[in-house]
């Protein structure tokens, strides 16, 4: 694979390509983990540590103005 990483079986049965993500679709992403590589299925979002109700939908989209002001952003940001 040319990310440096060798797909293991749940990413062969479980892949398939498209050619756009929506914010509900799960993806595939390349994490390095010392040293390591790990492929993993992931979602699309930011899930803040305060958001009590797992049910919730993440938070997807985020103003340039306000990102280092908004609760829901500014810590992911620093």
């Amino acid at each position: 694979m040319d990310l440096g990483i060798e797909p293991d079986a749940a990413f062969l049965e479980r892949y398939r390509p498209r050619y756009n993500i929506a914010p509900t679709d799960q993806h595939w992403i390349v994490r390095a983990r010392h040293e390591e590589r790990q492929l993993l299925a992931a979602d699309w979002g930011l899930r803040n540590s305060w958001q009590r109700d797992p049910k919730r939908p993440p938070q997807i989209n985020a103003r340039a103005e306000t990102l280092t002001e908004r609760d829901a952003f500014r810590d992911a940001f620093r």
